[in-house]
């Protein structure tokens, strides 16, 4: 496996914070991610950044229902705000991250779907079996709730895995940090609450400057 230098995550200033709770796979596991169709399971075999990953298979359909998420721990998007969604990426098959591909996710109402308008891929290419960095940016159309992933796989037989997801606050990615009001993991001495900036980067959440490309 590789590192793919297609990244395009500002590293100016502190990083923005990160909208979605329970991303650290070693504090939370799975987290927020839940399914109703697919399947995902964490895999402690295959790490990015020291975190174990979390691996998602296709159901018997590729896209659609390819693999879907419920949200439970629901995040409202606020009408007429640009958000930026990323994550990095690994995939048994070349793939694209475009909205009919892996980069495919939901914002919705309870009455409608799709709820966002001006997306901009900024990293659409996903080589075979290389971590990559993607992004995407969108402004919201109504107050809504986002899910991710709603993902469109190339075949049935593709396995990807996913670590450092985020949702933030404007149109430039920054580096993936956990959510501020999750428990911090750090390894045997336990877990540290509330956490901040400052403490992250003690942590070592901030990822090294080999895996970025500005």
């Amino acid at each position: 496996m590789g590192i793919s230098k297609q990244g395009v995550i500002s590293m100016n200033g502190s990083p923005n914070p990160n909208l979605l709770p329970h991303t650290d796979t070693r504090a939370y596991g799975l987290g927020y991610m839940t399914t109703y169709s697919g399947t995902r399971e964490i895999d402690n075999t295959v790490l990015f950044n020291g975190k174990p990953t979390i691996k998602i298979k296709p159901s018997s359909s590729k896209t659609g229902s390819g693999a879907r998420n419920t949200y439970n721990d629901s995040v409202t998007l606020v009408n007429g705000k640009t958000y930026c969604y990323s994550l990095w990426i690994l995939s048994t098959d070349s793939d694209t991250w475009e909205s009919q591909s892996l980069g495919h996710y939901q914002t919705a109402t309870s009455s409608a779907l799709h709820n966002r308008n001006n997306q901009n891929f900024i990293i659409k290419t996903v080589p075979t079996n290389t971590w990559t960095y993607v992004a995407q940016t969108f402004t919201t159309t109504a107050d809504c709730k986002f899910y991710s992933y709603h993902i469109y796989f190339a075949n049935t037989s593709q396995t990807i895995w996913i670590s450092d997801v985020k949702l933030e606050e404007g149109n430039v990615p920054t580096l993936w940090i956990p959510n501020i009001n999750d428990d911090i993991y750090v390894g045997s001495s336990g877990f540290i609450e509330n956490n901040d900036i400052c403490k992250i980067q003690k942590q070592g959440y901030i990822q090294s400057p080999e895996f970025i490309e500005i």
